[in-house]
């Protein structure tokens, strides 16, 4: 790979995410089909594309963009989100992070240049990552009428 390819990979990711945000504005029922097809897509270019980054780069940077991905939908999508539309949205992020981490770890895995110790520290750091995530960003654009109070 080339260090064109490496940051084309980067660049076609950022552009995915602005198009499922953008469909999540203009079509808010279909980001609930856009969102899981992204994040695979953002798995695969990124662990296929940037296979020279370190693999912790890499991690941060394949959870950085399901992340940015994740805040964009809930915030930017149309409509207002009530507690069930939340739901909807987060049981569609996890649809497509079963599949994204699958591809994840077996990238990580299959990359022989790099010690076993800093794969494990990859995948652990991917699945404490993802984990804080839905904790402070799980309700991330719900109504305030909504909430209890």
């Amino acid at each position: 790979m080339t260090e064109l390819n490496k940051y084309l990979g980067l660049v076609i990711c950022l552009i995915l995410v602005l198009i499922t945000t953008t469909i999540g504005y203009f079509f808010p029922a279909l980001d609930l089909l856009a969102l899981p097809l992204s994040i695979i897509g953002i798995s695969l270019i990124i662990n296929f594309l940037t296979v020279k980054f370190h693999p912790i780069c890499q991690t941060v940077l394949t959870f950085c963009f399901i992340s940015i991905n994740d805040i964009g939908i809930k915030l930017f999508s149309g409509a207002t989100h009530d507690l069930e539309g939340q739901g909807l949205i987060n049981l569609s992020l996890l649809i497509g992070l079963i599949p994204a981490i699958g591809i994840f770890i077996t990238f990580i895995i299959k990359r022989k240049d790099y010690p076993i110790l800093i794969r494990i520290i990859s995948i652990c750091l991917m699945i404490g990552l993802l984990y804080l995530h839905f904790h402070f960003f799980d309700w991330l654009g719900v109504d305030s009428r909504y909430l209890k109070k």
